[in-house]
């Protein structure tokens, strides 16, 4: 896999029909990509998960190119009087020819994060909140090297901020397992 992030980035968004709804869905659509393709994109814990520096980078690489817009949508504010806010991103029509260019020039790289994408949708499709604790669950199990029980999971995950609920963390285990990262033992 010889893509950029920045390529990477584009080719998620492209292979999303051009816009993905919000900046944690893409953060962790690309995390599953680092995973499912062995390639190296510095994600580390963060709020929502795993987070890379170069994706976000490589995101603002791309608004500043034009080649990507950023839309903000507001939800109001939480009960702690925080406003709540989502950022969608979209190919902008120059962001779009090149997606096409980057598809027609590193068509085989590209068609591996394309099929990547596919694994993940035949695998559920999950939205950004399963997405983001299945992203939570996998890093912490890849970080212990070993089985766990959903106990030891969610204490790990507790020591990192993140909160996962048992029927989160079962829906996660089963995505994952679908995409075959993980095997489920009852």
């Amino acid at each position: 896999m010889n893509l950029t992030p920045r390529e990477i980035v584009l080719a998620t968004i492209a292979e999303a029909g051009g816009t993905i709804q919000g900046r944690t869905l893409l953060q962790k659509r690309v995390y599953f990509l680092e995973i499912l393709l062995g390639v190296y994109l510095g994600y580390r814990p963060h709020y929502y998960g795993p987070y890379s520096p170069l994706v976000d980078s490589a995101l603002g690489e791309l608004q500043g190119l034009r080649f990507v817009e950023e839309h903000q949508r507001g939800f109001g504010t939480n009960e702690d009087g925080f406003e709540v806010k989502r950022y969608d991103y979209e190919l902008t029509q120059d962001g779009q020819v090149i997606a096409r260019l980057l598809a027609e020039r590193r068509g085989s790289d590209y068609q591996a994060v394309a099929q990547a994408l596919r694994r993940l949708r035949e695998a559920g499709d999950p939205d950004y909140l399963t997405l983001s604790v299945a992203a939570k669950t996998h890093y912490i199990l890849h970080c212990k090297g070993a089985p766990m029980t959903g106990d030891e999971i969610r204490e790990v995950g507790g020591r990192l901020n993140w909160k996962i609920s048992d029927t989160q963390l079962n829906e996660a285990v089963a995505f994952l397992a679908r995409l075959g990262l993980v095997q489920q033992h009852s």
